[in-house]
């Protein structure tokens, strides 16, 4: 007959088996609420980043692309090419961002390339243009969580 000790060692075990449970559960729940996503389009993109407007004419590479979204942050590395000069593009963004409240905090442009730096609350923004002598060029954008 099963003494009481190893009735609650068997009890206790039990509880520790079955609080390991629901938190891994819970982790694995949690989780899924996480989106990691290798682009499956231009629309999904452009939804999550419509703040952040892409020069017309410029396709995204979805093969070099992705985002994360946690709830209602996000963040990602996005990469577009297309055919337009580098100060033309300067100019874009200068425009653009400032109506979508995103404040500058540097722009470094030398000859067919340019970083451009902004904020918004809780984020940075970093676009990397790089243009080559024909005007074909590839914008990098990274969007990091402050």
């Amino acid at each position: 007959m099963p003494t009481i000790e190893i009735i609650l060692g068997y009890w206790m075990g039990f509880k520790l088996i079955a609080i390991f449970a629901v938190l891994a559960v819970s982790l694995v729940s949690g989780c899924s609420s996480i989106e990691d996503i290798g682009l499956g389009g231009d629309d999904t993109a452009s939804t999550v980043f419509s703040d952040i407007p892409v020069p017309p004419g410029f396709t995204l590479n979805e093969s070099e692309s992705h985002y994360q979204l946690t709830g209602t942050t996000r963040s990602g590395h996005l990469v577009y090419s297309g055919w337009e000069a580098t100060s033309e593009l300067v100019i874009f963004y200068q425009e653009q961002l400032s109506s979508e409240n995103w404040t500058m905090v540097s722009i470094n442009v030398t000859g067919y390339s340019g970083i451009l730096e902004y904020e918004k609350t809780g984020e940075s923004l970093y676009i990397e243009i790089q243009c080559d002598e024909n005007d074909h060029a590839v914008l990098t954008i990274d969007l990091v969580i402050n």
